[in-house]
């Protein structure tokens, strides 16, 4: 419906199957509408899909892929990182920048996109940018209002999500060596695939609090446990038919185990839909 000057494909996975196809393939020839003839196209899939590549070419629609037209790198040492981009006719590179509160592919595709419109963005203006940019309920790090333990929230609802948030706890374990325990709390669709989420996150997580939302189309707690029980995944487990109970049970415990547990820390994540997170969001607070 909107006839956009530059097209931002940032990656294509297994979801909305009902509606968009069951193959890669095939949601990507309906995530390629947005695609019009000239358009540039800026894609974060590091294997491109290829029905999105052909239809770009039919259109002859210039495409940016990401890790080849443009890329970025992260200083582990300096808390900064470095994008290279630009367009047919001028690269650009940034260095320097301050890690945002976003994925760096997104924050990266989103450099790549501005650079091909026609804007004057200062380097000044990006950092600062970055600095201050936040998405509620995408990976968006709060403290627990009541028991005080530190919490992600994060609307991550099928596999690949999952897969991108478990990236995310492994490098917080390796960076805070008395991290001890990763809660998750979770309540789903009916239609999303719980075991693939939770085989994402299997290495990452200790405890996993299953729930359900009010919500007709959410997946009752029972069939959850169940699935994930059938699938192997699951180590200790704590079940309610309320996400908020599920929640504060959650934080209770993990504000136990830090009192049991002197200089090791706890951290509840809470995921599987924008409904689990909206119904959680309010009994915590900003972090820092």
């Amino acid at each position: 419906i909107i006839d956009a000057d530059v097209a931002i494909i940032s990656s294509i996975a297994l979801d909305h199957q009902d509606w968009l196809g069951d193959s890669l393939d095939s949601i990507g020839r309906e995530k390629s509408g947005i695609l019009r003839s000239g358009v540039p196209l800026v894609y974060g899939d590091s294997e491109p899909v290829g029905s999105i590549i052909q239809r770009s070419e039919e259109l002859e629609a210039q495409v940016y892929l990401i890790n080849e037209h443009f890329r970025w790198q992260e200083s582990s040492e300096s808390g900064q990182w470095q994008w290279r981009g630009g367009n047919e006719h001028d690269e650009l590179l940034l260095d320097e920048l301050p890690i945002p509160h976003i994925h760096l592919n997104n924050a990266s595709i989103a450099l790549q996109a501005l650079s091909l419109l026609d804007l004057e963005l200062s380097r000044t203006n990006i950092q600062r940018a970055l600095k201050n940019l936040h998405f509620q309920g995408r990976q968006e790090r709060r403290i627990d209002k009541k028991a005080e333990v530190d919490v992600i929230l994060d609307v991550a609802h099928n596999a690949a999500a999952a897969r991108l948030l478990a990236v995310t706890l492994a490098e917080e374990k390796a960076q805070n060596p008395q991290l001890a325990q990763i809660s998750v709390v979770i309540a789903v669709m009916a239609d999303k695939d719980i075991e693939g989420i939770a085989l994402a996150l299997e290495s990452c997580v200790d405890i996993w609090y299953i729930s359900q939302v009010e919500e007709p189309r959410c997946m009752p707690a029972a069939e959850a446990t169940g699935r994930l029980e059938r699938s192997g995944y699951l180590r200790q487990q704590f079940s309610s038919d309320s996400v908020i109970n599920a929640y504060k049970q959650a934080c209770k415990d993990s504000q136990v185990f830090a009192h049991e547990n002197p200089g090791q820390n706890s951290l509840v994540v809470v995921i599987g839909s924008f409904f689990t997170v909206a119904a959680v969001r309010d009994l915590s607070k900003t972090a820092g």
